[in-house]
């Protein structure tokens, strides 16, 4: 099953046959985080698959157009993309009207045909090699890497654990939003450089590769996971910012400073400034904070479970091993930068 994403939503076109009558569903939309296939009954009707009134349970369908009352039925000789199912559990429902689709593929599916949604064309860009402090404070290089292109590092390293991976490089640095070419069909942006810091973002005479990014991720409508940073013991994972749902880097970081204007909050938000610190980085710390941001990753990219690092920055205290987090205040005193109101 081949499918395509559109505005950031995976949608297939899927021949559904039912007792010898077939019809092809044109914009279905793949959806693991919904746990039940969802049809439309009036294309349903045309392949002669009915409400069965007398048999079937009423479920209610939470979306983002409201809740719609679905029948939930037992169904047998359905053939959905040349799986053949049998006693297989599907809700008939309004779902052009209200969502727009044609059908929801949910999780009950792909569990049913042992399926799985496989990512697999990746495009990196980064204008450095391997260099000694590298192997400290990454996990991903060793002596054997030395000089060599960090890309290609990459490239092989995931080709060696993706099957049938597609990996496109490029040596180059992005100085402007025309470099970021290679990049408009993408599905998400993954920010994995060093992060500038904050008030250098904010600052409206100075262009950081984060202001660049954005501005892209904005004008092309695509999610942008920014990864994060660690000094010492002290480390902060930034968040995903989805254009037009969630608010912007911008938004965040001027709310939060704005909050703690008068704390020494730079301690955190600037790791650079951090002078308690003399400890080297190691690896295990860039694992804890990539790890928890390849999870918020792999939850959207996924649809399983809700993102929880939206509107917020998460802090990692590795002196204590404690978590702690500064989210945008969203209340009347809020100044909003990127037109998404509280």
């Amino acid at each position: 099953m081949k499918f395509e994403m559109d505005k950031n939503l995976p949608l297939v076109s899927v021949e559904i046959e039912y007792k010898g009558n077939k019809k092809t569903f044109n914009n279905v939309l793949l959806d693991t985080g919904c746990s039940s296939t969802i049809l439309d009954t009036d294309l349903c009707e045309e392949i002669e698959l009915m409400l069965d009134l007398e048999n079937a349970i009423t479920r209610k369908m939470y979306g983002i157009g409201g809740t719609e009352i679905c029948i939930e039925q037992k169904v047998s000789d359905i053939t959905i993309d040349k799986f053949l199912l049998n006693d297989f559990t599907i809700q008939l429902g309004d779902v052009r009207a209200m969502h727009g689709f044609d059908g929801i593929i949910g999780s009950d599916f792909f569990l049913a045909n042992k399926l799985i949604i496989d990512f697999k064309n990746f495009i990196l860009m980064d204008p450095d090699v391997v260099e000694p402090s590298n192997i400290t404070r990454q996990p991903l290089f060793s002596l054997q890497d030395l000089s060599k292109q960090k890309t290609e590092v990459l490239r092989s390293f995931i080709k060696n654990r993706v099957k049938n991976a597609s990996v496109e490089t490029y040596n180059k640095k992005f100085e402007l939003e025309d470099d970021l070419k290679y990049f408009e069909d993408v599905d998400i942006l993954i920010f994995a450089a060093d992060s500038s810091n904050f008030k250098d973002i904010l600052s409206d005479n100075i262009t950081t590769p984060e202001n660049i990014l954005e501005k892209f991720s904005y004008r092309k409508n695509i999610p942008l996971a920014y990864c994060g940073g660690y000094k010492g013991f002290t480390g902060r994972v930034l968040p995903i910012v989805i254009p037009g749902v969630t608010h912007s880097l911008h938004c965040i970081l001027h709310d939060i400073i704005q909050t703690n204007e008068n704390s020494n909050f730079d301690f955190v938000l600037d790791l650079n400034h951090n002078t308690e610190i003399t400890l080297s980085t190691i690896p295990e710390t860039c694992k804890v904070i990539s790890s928890i941001m390849s999870f918020e990753i792999i939850k959207y990219l996924s649809g399983i479970l809700p993102l929880s690092l939206v509107n917020k920055i998460i802090f990692v205290e590795f002196k204590n091993y404690s978590l702690s987090q500064s989210e945008i205040s969203l209340n009347e005193n809020h100044t909003c930068l990127c037109g998404l109101s509280p």
